[in-house]
């Protein structure tokens, strides 16, 4: 058995983890390329959805990103 755990506290078995691996391995992240979105798209305006959400980003220290 393997030592490490999910926050769960389940037990991570060696078979599990190299399944996981495995998995990871054959579904990269973009492998069919990438979405862009953009708030104009659906009608958002960025300076209003900016000002919406303000107090939560400053609250949880999320990084603004620039597109």
């Amino acid at each position: 058995m393997h030592t490490s755990t999910f926050r769960s506290m389940m037990p991570l078995y060696d078979a599990h983890l190299c399944g996981i691996i495995q998995w990871l391995a054959e579904n990269q992240a973009n492998k069919h390329g990438v979405h862009r979105y953009a708030l104009e798209r659906y009608g958002f305006d960025r300076e209003r959805i900016t000002n919406h959400f303000a107090e939560y980003v400053a609250r949880f220290d999320i990084p603004r990103e620039d597109s």
